[in-house]
């Protein structure tokens, strides 16, 4: 299983880009209501995602490095 998770004090710019790549991945479409990651926003109104623990697609696509996986599970 891979680890996911979102880097403390990066700025997520609330593209979408990690929600399209897992609709993508496991459905073959882009449907917000179907990604297993979703962007909200934090107590201080700013964009960030909650990731699953699964494939890792998100943090390949994510510009502004927002998701990172551990290299050494898997």
């Amino acid at each position: 299983m891979k680890k996911l998770a979102v880097v403390k004090g990066a700025e997520c710019m609330a593209c979408l880009q990690c929600v399209q790549a897992c609709s993508e991945a496991f459905y073959k479409e882009f449907d917000v209501t179907l990604s297993a990651i979703q962007v909200g926003t934090n107590k201080a109104g700013e964009a960030k995602p909650a990731v699953c623990i699964q494939c890792g697609k998100c943090a390949k696509v994510c510009e502004a490095g927002a998701i990172t996986q551990n290299p050494k599970t898997g």
